[in-house]
Formats: C-alpha cells, structure tokens, sequence
C-alpha cells in the first residue's frame, strides 16, 4: 500500500501550502491565527495522523517480531510516543471546532511525554551499545599486559594459516612468521 502514500502526501503538501500562500498575510502559522482557513488545519493534522498511526502499527508490529531485548522495547516505547503524538493531532483539531481554550492546556505535558519516550526508545539501544563497548573495552584492558609479554617475546607474532589449532600446535614455528 506504500504506492498510495507518497501521491496522497504529496497532495496534502501541496494542497496546504495553496491554503497557506492563498491566505490572508499572516507572521506565523499557528492555529490561533484566524488568517488560515480550517481545511488547511484539518488537512496537516489529519495527514499528521495519519502519519502517526502507520508509525504506531510498524512499531508494534516490528516489536512482536522482534526478540526479546531492548529492540523489542524500543520499538514499542517509540510506538506508544507516536500514539501520543496521536493524542495531540487529535487534540489540535477539537480546540479548532470548539475553542475550548481548556484543550491548550494539554498540550505542553503530552508533548512532553511524547518527546520522553522518544529519547527514551533511543536511550534503550544506545545503553546497550555502550555496556557493550564498555565489556569490549574491560577485555582488552585485561589482556594488555598478555599482548605486551607476547610481542617482547615473539617480535611479529601472526596467526597460523588455515588449518586446526592442533596442527598449528604441532608445528614449532607455526605462530612465528
């Protein structure tokens, strides 16, 4: 179903910058200036919602997949943001048909939370990464002084050819080169 959405995103680009140019003059684009019509918001936060939506059901999707592990809780943890982000697009919209100024208030903390679990959904992957090099780094700080007492002893030391361990052991010059 991809094949439709680049043509009906292109449309909605291009239909809410028509709305946006034909307007009346106006600094900034916000949806407490009466400049914009209401098609052009329903437009971008539908298309946002939509957006939003196809991002919740690959990530929720893609996070029953995957293994058990920090991919699957990421994915997941950025699936329930975007659904957040649904919440606001939402949102947007109903102030927009009610001018309830009440609803603006909801903004700033679902933001908030949004944005959270988004760093957080990264923050997962990227902890692991770094206990990983961190436990890479510990082994090679343990053999250091290994690797010194071999290259005083053996100047070039270099791996057997191809071949078993036995056989390298076999042979008395094998690990010299």
């Amino acid at each position: 179903h991809t094949w439709l959405l680049a043509p009906a995103a292109a449309a909605t680009i291009a239909a809410t910058i028509w709305l946006n140019l034909s307007a009346a003059p106006h600094a900034r684009s916000t949806i407490t200036i009466p400049e914009l019509p209401l098609i052009y918001w329903l437009l971008c936060f539908g298309f946002y919602l939509v957006a939003d939506g196809i991002s919740v059901a690959v990530c929720w999707q893609y996070g029953r997949r995957a293994g058990p592990g920090t991919l699957r809780q990421s994915l997941r943890i950025f699936g329930l943001s975007r659904l957040f982000g649904c919440l606001l697009w939402i949102l947007f919209p109903a102030y927009l048909l009610i001018r309830h100024t009440a609803l603006l208030g909801y903004i700033p903390p679902l933001t908030g939370i949004e944005l959270l679990l988004q760093a957080g959904s990264v923050l997962l992957p990227g902890t692991d990464s770094a206990r990983y090099n961190l436990a890479q780094r510990r082994i090679l700080w343990a053999l250091w002084p290994l690797w010194q007492s071999l290259t005083n002893a053996i100047p070039n030391p270099t791996p057997p050819a191809r071949g078993s361990r036995l056989g390298a052991l076999a042979t008395t010059n094998a690990a010299v080169n």
